[in-house]
């Protein structure tokens, strides 16, 4: 694993491109908007893309055919956020740190799923790129947040 200075929102774009046929046979809008022209993070930038891709995957595969995902940039003084946000079933409040364990599945929501999408998400986050990641349910649906650290806060250290 090779970590590097990578761009969070060249990564993102790079990612989105190899899922937007996914997007589209689902019939389903997925969005990207940021409000940096670039975020440079810490990180291993294939893995990086890989987890992008991974939440994406994830937000797809629960989010009903027409529905929105939605990736969003946001860079801040020291750290990037990157959210993954959907109008999907949402995860209960009890299980959304169990979300994150392998092979945990909410019961009833009729995606097909091998369980790992989120704990591959999470692992990635701490390996690659020493982040975090959360979920929080919204009145319908899910945003998984991903927050990074800036490459000039790391080096500042």
């Amino acid at each position: 694993m090779r970590v590097d200075p990578t761009d969070l929102v060249s990564v993102a774009r790079r990612a989105l491109e190899s899922v937007v046929g996914l997007a589209l046979a689902r019939e389903m809008d997925l969005g990207f908007e940021t409000s940096a022209e670039a975020a440079v993070v810490v990180a291993d930038a294939t893995m990086l893309q890989d987890l992008i891709v991974n939440l994406v995957d994830n937000a797809l595969r629960y989010t009903p055919s027409g529905g929105v995902v939605m990736v969003g940039i946001d860079r801040g003084q020291n750290d990037s956020l990157l959210t993954v946000r959907d109008n999907g079933p949402g995860i209960p409040t009890a299980e959304r740190e169990r979300v994150f364990e392998r092979f945990y599945r909410i019961l009833g929501n009729g995606a097909e799923s091998s369980a790992l999408g989120l704990s591959i998400a999470k692992e990635i986050v701490e390996a690659v790129a020493a982040g975090s990641i959360s979920a929080m349910a919204l009145d319908r649906g899910l945003v998984v947040t991903v927050r990074l650290r800036l490459a000039s806060a790391v080096a500042e250290k």
